[in-house]
């Protein structure tokens, strides 16, 4: 049977009829249509044809004019990718596939699926539509996530979070300090579990620990960096279940990093995790373990430093991107889950 193709052209996008079936903004409208193109695409087997360079300068241009946000931009990308058959790549990172169901199962401490606008559905979605756009190849940051993509993607990287660890100089705490410095910067209070956090301080303080804290907001970011080196501990989030981008950050600069980690997570990461584990429920009694060994925060620190250089380095995960680019092109992924946060690539078997 001959494919069939369909051509789009910009009122397909902005026509007001059809804005009123789908509801809300221009921008909201133009989202949902894209996304019925796209489901329609994966059940139905056709191809969707935009006709001129022009046509797609005028959709993005319309768009970016009207305030839509880069996801709807993204969809029009895709779009003009898989059109002219250029290879893709989609890298995940947690909230964007992240499943609540998943997550109120295995999480006693999930914060809620309202914060990030998560939901089954759109993870769902998601998957399925970039394992078919991809030819089923995905990239993630961490395993968190394996289950779900391994249901719709063939092959899986693992490369870790990244972040350029030579640009930062590791300031690692004091032995001796006299009065330890405390410091959050919930990006979401509510995700990252600072209630918890505070209330938790505000209970070691009536024991008569002293201690200096500093929550990071509304500051530019050389005061908050000066904050960070400041730091003899840093807490990260206690709800989520794994690290980001912030703790890579932390232990970069030589500093032992709190954060809740799952039991079904832990054991999956490069060998040598520095992360001090904690929760709301014992968040208080942590805190206070560690406030009392200055030397337990040193050695965390350099620990934290040397885990940061050796799994999280920028340029050893471009090493590891650029060989996972030149296999796309070369159509020879290895099936299965390829865990490669502790595969070191030279400049030149990363571009073979």
């Amino acid at each position: 049977m001959i494919r069939q193709r369909f051509v789009i052209d910009t009122s397909a996008l902005t026509d007001s009829q059809t804005r009123e079936i789908e509801g809300g903004t221009l921008c909201v409208a133009m989202g949902g249509i894209l996304d019925i193109i796209a489901e329609a695409r994966l059940h139905l087997g056709i191809s969707c044809y935009i006709p001129f360079p022009s046509v797609y300068n005028e959709m993005r241009d319309f768009a970016k004019n009207n305030g839509c946000d880069e996801d709807v931009l993204a969809k029009i990308d895709t779009w003009l990718n898989r059109a002219l058959r250029k290879p893709m790549v989609i890298e995940f990172w947690g909230s964007d596939i992240r499943s609540p169901s998943v997550e109120t199962q295995r999480n006693p401490y999930y914060p809620g699926a309202q914060h990030y606008g998560e939901s089954d559905n759109r993870s769902e979605k998601l998957l399925r539509s970039w394992a078919r756009l991809t030819g089923g190849v995905a990239v993630v940051s961490d395993h968190l996530f394996n289950a779900q993509l391994q249901a719709h993607f063939p092959t899986i990287y693992i490369v870790g979070q990244r972040c350029d660890i030579a640009s930062v100089i590791p300031t690692y705490p004091s032995v001796d300090a006299r009065r330890q410095r405390i410091v959050h910067a919930p990006s979401h209070r509510a995700v990252k579990g600072t209630e918890h956090l505070e209330r938790a301080l505000e209970r070691l303080r009536t024991l008569g620990l002293h201690f200096d804290y500093i929550r990071i907001e509304n500051m530019s970011h050389d005061e908050a960096t000066t904050a960070y080196r400041s730091a003899d501990l840093i807490v990260d989030q206690l709800c989520l279940g794994a690290h980001g981008i912030f703790a890579c950050e932390a232990m970069a600069l030589g500093k032992p990093v709190i954060c809740y980690t799952l039991d079904e997570a832990a054991a999956g990461y490069p060998s040598g995790l520095p992360l001090i584990n904690a929760n709301p429920d014992t968040i208080e009694r942590v805190l206070e373990q560690w406030l009392a060994d200055g030397a337990a925060r040193h050695a965390a620190g350099v620990r934290s430093r040397a885990y940061a250089e050796r799994v999280h380095d920028y340029l050893l995960v471009g090493r590891r991107l650029a060989a996972i680019y030149c296999n796309h092109l070369a159509n020879t992924h290895p099936k299965g889950i390829n865990d490669w946060r502790e595969r070191n690539f030279t400049d030149s078997n990363s571009n073979r």
